[in-house]
């Protein structure tokens, strides 16, 4: 609540939809709830946020909230205007059959999405979007079952419509990945390097963009483009860190494992495969789940939704109208009779809405530009950290050739400086890192230094690690050292905070010197 007014429908709706078009749907599922849980909301605005709230519960894999949500979709009732909604509904709910594989069940419910267009009009767009989505899911049905012709025949019928967006980018997805299983692995190159191409930012932080950058990755990897893939993985592993998409995160891992294990770099191999196993096991038994009793109980529950609806759909759409009708006519009689006493008083309301309301407006955009600039500072800094990490692996080279006891001396010296040229040596940068990090924390580093005045500069880099939320695991890869290494690190700083009688957390007492 801001100036002592609580944000409207419409502004939650908005703040909402901003949260899903950047892929943030965490934070997009506080505003969708506020909304439908809200009486007084118009049928296809409540509809709309339940819509956005099975889709945003299925991002995050919280799989039985989604086809609850679904059903409170379907058992809604709706003019014939609003059916599309319930078809989008069953969208969410294909969605959550091919992640166990049902496709019997994916082809059901795609059925049931073609009857409600044959038997309903709706607005042009809608219509397109649909059959856009039936196209593209039908693709992806034939895909997992080898019905290579089938699967090519469905993507042209897509590629022939007008995409844009991220519609376009699953499309082009989809059609590469066909591409590479047809045998035509040089075309499906040539649409992975076109997706590369694009700048927009909204593309380039979506699902389909990392997962078509992992499918490139492992096209290179099997044709023993080891360093070519090894690069792409390089630079996609880090936006998995803004995404919160830690299951691509954990794939990317392994396909960077498997080229440097390629390449004859055996030890930073097995590292990377570890930081895959325990990346994809730490996501295994945060969202264990048994779907086949989630999708059991929602088929059930659809069953008796739809029991008690009639079975033709008209009569009792009609008489909710009717009653409807009727109340309104009750209502507006009742109102005639103190409406002249509130014009006056909505007069001078309105002005002062208007003005919380620009306020309002102004505060959104400012908070919506202020979180792209501290989404782009934390890319920053862990970009900076790994290339500290691939400087200092570097130099570690360093040390073994001058350790080596069966090389001269001028051999020693050759080698190191061979080496040396290749190292982009740069004293500035925790600096860097440092100025980054300030940029969107920054009297974090002011305050801890008052507290404990004792700290080193190795101890606040890992406090700022620490906050954010980067595994010992994973910060032992960006630095290039051992976990044990930094664990040490870890239990040195915790030392010096004197923290043996307190129980919170480190993480969480660190973040209180944020401000």
């Amino acid at each position: 609540m801001r100036l002592g007014i609580t944000p409207s429908g419409p502004e939650l709706l908005q703040r909402g939809e901003l949260y899903v078009k950047v892929t943030r749907f965490s934070e997009a599922i506080p505003c969708f709830e506020q909304l439908a849980d809200r009486g007084n909301l118009p049928l296809n605005m409540r509809l709309r946020a339940l819509d956005h709230l099975a889709t945003c519960y299925k991002n995050t894999s919280q799989y039985a909230k989604s086809l609850n949500t679904v059903l409170k979709l379907v058992a809604t009732p709706k003019p014939d205007s609003l059916w599309y909604y319930e078809a989008r509904a069953y969208v969410t709910v294909i969605n959550v059959y091919d992640l166990v594989s049902d496709f019997e069940k994916c082809s059901h419910y795609l059925g049931r999405i073609e009857a409600l267009l044959l038997r309903h009009n709706a607005p042009r767009k809608e219509v397109e979007d649909l059959r856009l989505t039936m196209l593209l899911y039908r693709a992806a049905l034939h895909l997992d079952r080898k019905q290579y012709p089938e699967a090519l025949a469905e993507c042209k019928k897509a590629q022939r419509m007008n995409l844009k967006g991220v519609t376009k980018l699953m499309a082009d997805m989809n059609f590469a990945y066909l591409l590479e299983f047809m045998g035509e692995p040089a075309k499906a190159e040539e649409i992975y390097r076109q997706i590369m191409q694009t700048k927009d930012e909204e593309l380039i932080y979506n699902v389909n963009y990392e997962n078509a950058m992992f499918n490139y990755a492992l096209l290179l990897l099997k044709q023993k483009r080891y360093e070519e893939s090894e690069t792409i993985c390089l630079h996609q592993i880090p936006n998995t860190f803004v995404t919160g998409q830690k299951n691509t995160r954990g794939v990317l891992y392994e396909v960077l494992g498997r080229a440097l294990h390629g390449q004859g770099r055996h030890e930073e191999a097995f590292e990377k495969l570890l930081l895959s196993v325990n990346t994809l096991d730490s996501l295994r038994n945060e969202k264990h789940i048994d779907l086949s009793d989630v999708t059991q109980t929602f088929e059930t529950r659809l069953a008796e939704i739809e029991k008690r609806q009639p079975s033709a759909g008209g009569s009792g759409i009609n008489w909710w109208i009717t009653a409807v009708a009727l109340a309104l006519i009750l209502i507006e009689g009742i109102w005639c009779g103190v409406a002249i006493r509130r014009k006056n008083e909505r007069r001078r309301q309105s002005s002062r809405l208007r003005q919380f309301g620009d306020v309002e407006m102004e505060h959104c955009r400012c908070e919506s530009a202020t979180q792209k600039e501290l989404d782009e500072a934390n890319r920053r800094i862990v970009s900076i950290s790994m290339k500290k990490g691939e400087a200092d692996s570097m130099l570690a080279s360093v040390r073994e050739i001058a350790e080596a006891p069966s090389t001269s001396s001028r051999e020693k010296i050759n080698g190191i400086r061979n080496l040396l040229k290749s190292v982009p040596v740069s004293d500035r940068n925790w600096e860097i890192f440092r100025a980054h990090f300030e940029k969107v924390h920054p009297i974090f580093f002011s305050n801890l230094s008052k507290r404990h005045p004792g700290l080193t500069q190795g101890d606040l880099k890992m406090a700022a690690f620490i906050v954010m939320n980067i595994s010992s695991k994973e910060i032992a890869s960006l630095l290039c050292r051992s976990q044990r290494t930094v664990e040490s690190a870890r239990y040195r700083l915790h030392k010096k905070l004197m923290r043996d009688d307190d129980s919170t957390p480190m993480a969480e007492y660190l973040r209180s010197f944020m401000g």
